[in-house]
């Protein structure tokens, strides 16, 4: 994966950074004719990110809707970050709220 190490930027830097990355994602709009070209050739299941299987492959929800892309699926998720000192203690933080029945992602910033 394609991966941008700004390690140069001031703390107000990283926290503006931060808020304009989130921020993209909702002015964002998708052309619906390239994302249905995106998911038709993966096998990955996307539905943790909110897509469904392309449009013609077991979408039968019935949403019709002409401003929702083929295979698109949102659905709202609730989360909590948890921000750790280091990688030791995130693997420690990870594994404890795993055990306990908690779904957990790992993410650096």
């Amino acid at each position: 994966m394609p991966c941008v190490i700004a390690d140069e930027l001031t703390e107000e830097q990283m926290k503006a950074f931060r808020l304009v990355d989130n921020k993209v994602g909702e002015i964002a709009t998708w052309d619906a004719d390239l994302l249905e070209l995106e998911l038709i050739d993966i096998s990955q299941d996307l539905a943790v990110f909110g897509f469904d299987a392309p449009a013609g492959e077991s979408d039968d929800s019935g949403d019709d809707d002409p401003g929702t892309p083929p295979g698109f699926n949102y659905q709202e998720q609730y989360g909590v970050i948890v921000m750790c000192e280091n990688e030791a203690r995130q693997k420690e933080t990870y594994e404890k709220l795993s055990s306990m029945g908690y779904e957990c992602k790992v993410v650096a910033t």
